[in-house]
């Protein structure tokens, strides 16, 4: 996999495309749109090398780099995962067969959406940022977010 970056309009915008073999040719598809360049610059370093991965993630990391989420950051999102139990939301999306994309139900993908939209509305790129900051679980308790957990 590698990093692209196409123009759109005044914004450049980075992908995650990777290369595959179709009929003994070799053919890319982009994987993941990632978002404005600008807005990704700063951890543009990290990104690479991620994707390069020819070095061990570390084990651990210090304490300077751990944060916590303030209360303001999942009161939100817990409100809203209640709700949305309750009114089952997340069954009437699915039905009996979820369809998966990246692992993910389409009901998961769309509570976000919806917890976004109810604590911190703004555009796509800005889900992205609200995601670096929130903790966001699933209805099986894993985690979204970032700095709530990966």
């Amino acid at each position: 996999m590698f990093l692209r970056q196409g123009k759109t309009g005044d914004h450049t915008y980075l992908r995650l495309v990777e290369n595959y073999r179709q009929g003994g040719k070799i053919r890319q598809r982009v994987v993941l749109n990632l978002g404005r360049k600008g807005l990704l610059a700063p951890h543009l370093d990290a990104l690479v090398r991620l994707l390069q991965d020819d070095q061990p993630s570390p084990r651990g990391c210090r304490l300077d780099q751990l944060s916590t989420p303030q209360a303001w950051t999942w009161g939100t999102v817990l409100a809203a995962r209640h709700l949305w139990e309750e009114l089952a939301l997340g069954s009437i999306l699915d039905g009996k067969h979820p369809r998966r994309r990246h692992g993910q139900p389409l009901s998961e993908r769309a509570f976000v959406l919806i917890a976004n939209r109810l604590s911190h509305p703004g555009s796509e790129h800005a889900l992205a940022e609200w995601l670096e900051q929130a903790c966001v679980c699933n209805g099986a308790g894993s985690r979204s977010g970032n700095r709530g957990g990966a």
